[in-house]
């Protein structure tokens, strides 16, 4: 790779991994000349960035694998409650089956027990009719 060299009047290329000679940054309207060590300095510099910003996405990372985590098991959670919930409501179900069977039962004995009662009360007004003619005929026989 080959990078423009300036030295404010003029410009050359050279191979920046051996040349060792000062080169010069334009800045604006300024040119100034760059020593060896202040490159060097520069290049810790930005590996010093570029190693805190390595540093801080791994933190980032970790950090949003933790909340995945919590996420991923809030949903387990979840997904167990809801599975508790669905054999509640079959139990339920089967409860409410056997309900409905239960006052179906028993509506049909109270049906059997309202016939029942209307043929005792058929024979009970038979007994009670003929009890008081009898006392009628006593009555009118008897005197």
């Amino acid at each position: 790779m080959r990078v423009p060299q300036s030295n404010c009047t003029s410009t050359k290329f050279s191979d920046p991994l051996t040349d060792t000679s000062n080169h010069a940054i334009i800045a604006g309207s300024r040119c100034r000349l760059v020593t060896p060590e202040q490159r060097l300095d520069r290049l810790e510099r930005i590996a010093k960035l570029f190693v805190k910003a390595g540093l801080r996405a791994r933190r980032n990372m970790r950090e949003l694998d933790e909340k995945m985590n919590i996420m991923i098991d809030a949903h387990i959670q979840n997904e167990e409650r809801f599975a508790k919930f669905d054999e509640r409501f079959a139990k339920f179900d089967e409860r409410f089956v056997k309900s409905d069977e239960r006052f179906a039962k028993f509506e049909e004995l109270l049906t059997k027990s309202d016939e029942r009662f209307i043929k005792f009360e058929a024979q009970t007004d038979q007994t009670v009719k003929a009890l008081i003619e009898l006392v009628r005929q006593r009555r009118n026989g008897g005197e």
